[in-house]
């Protein structure tokens, strides 16, 4: 396993711990704040486990993953910004009324489901131009 990946799983058992450890040493702390370290703690250790399972001792990044990153996340803008497009259009028709939240989320989740499609769908292509 990679330092690097040792140091992730490393960082996220700590995090871990310390929340657990405030949790029962100190009665007054705000539950937010163990909550959060220990979600903190589990992303860092799935992250170190799964980099590690899918990368190996191998190279993370080469020329070929770096160009479909940069294509996932233009076609994700691009969406993105045809999306906002919409969004405003509707509001201005008096088509379809949302909160500042809602609009936000909405955003936020088509621009993530689009990097991660269109990164599916470039991987398994053979070529990339």
């Amino acid at each position: 396993m990679k330092k690097e990946y040792k140091y992730y799983i490393g960082i996220g058992a700590v995090a871990f711990l310390v929340a657990i450890a405030l949790q029962i040493f100190w009665s007054g702390i705000n539950p937010r704040i163990t909550s959060t370290l220990r979600t903190v703690g589990w992303v860092f250790i799935l992250l170190g486990v799964v980099r590690h399972m899918i990368y190996k001792e191998g190279p993370e990044e080469d020329e070929r993953t770096k160009k479909i990153s940069a294509l996932t996340l233009s076609y994700s803008w691009i969406v993105t910004l045809v999306l906002v497009g919409v969004l405003l259009l509707l509001d201005k028709w008096d088509i379809l009324k949302m909160t500042v939240m809602q609009a936000l989320g909405l955003t936020m989740a088509v621009m993530i489901v689009v990097a991660i499609v269109s990164e599916l769908c470039l991987k398994r292509k053979g070529d990339i131009k």
